[in-house]
């Protein structure tokens, strides 16, 4: 993982364990969660983007799960999927 994806994960995570006490605010405060999916191939990439995903966006609210987006580096030379 590079120094940016581990600095924000890094920071993600801090910001939901520094609590102690939690405050009625901060308890219905949800995480955020930054995953990397690294494919094969380019091909496979596009396949999981286009039709893999988008089928989990329509259970995520059964779990109460938010996707704020999905996203791809151009430069990247490794076939992944920020979600």
């Amino acid at each position: 993982m590079n120094v940016f994806l581990r600095s924000l994960f890094g920071w993600l995570t801090s910001q939901h364990s520094q609590y102690r006490g939690f405050t009625q605010e901060e308890e219905t405060k949800q995480p955020f969660e930054l995953r990397v999916y690294k494919l094969r191939t380019k091909e496979a990439l596009d396949f999981y983007k286009n039709v893999v995903y988008p089928r989990h966006l329509n259970s995520f609210p059964l779990f109460g799960i938010e996707a704020h987006g999905f996203w791809t580096a151009k430069a990247d030379v490794q076939p992944r999927l920020f979600v």
